[in-house]
């Protein structure tokens, strides 16, 4: 399975901002990840849009999230920018002729289930208290 690479940069966009204190310019945040600001762009567009992240203005303006870090789930950032491990078979029946009797649909849909089980599980602030290990 491959994650794109959209939203391994959108779920360190969201820690980033649940780890800093204060509101956080998207320049802070493009340098720090090594992005383009067009590519930047387009994933604070998709998480503001998605209610993950807004604009903090005043004095101190930048981007904060826009609730709590335990309230943003993984979950809600991948959906924020691609439907879940799409299964041509789970997604549309008439794409196999044998998707009303096949044995292993009913694992890819489990496999599905559980997946998205585990994604909704996990939250921002867990994965700030995750420790950083070398591989």
């Amino acid at each position: 399975m491959q994650i794109n690479r959209t939203i391994r940069y959108a779920i360190r966009v969201v820690i980033s901002l649940a780890e800093s204190d204060k509101p956080v310019f998207q320049k802070e945040i493009a340098e720090k990840h090594q992005l383009s600001v067009k590519f930047l762009d387009y994933i604070i567009k998709t998480l503001k849009t998605h209610k993950i992240i807004k604009n903090f203005k005043g004095k101190s303006s930048g981007y904060v999230l826009a609730k709590p870090a335990t309230e943003i789930s993984v979950y809600d950032i991948f959906m924020a920018f691609d439907s879940l491990l799409e299964i041509n078979c789970l997604d549309d029946a008439t794409s196999c002729f044998m998707s009303p009797n096949c044995k292993a649909r009913c694992f890819w849909m489990e496999f599905r289930n559980e997946i998205i089980k585990y994604l909704k599980s996990r939250n921002i602030h867990d994965i700030l208290t995750y420790k950083t290990f070398d591989l």
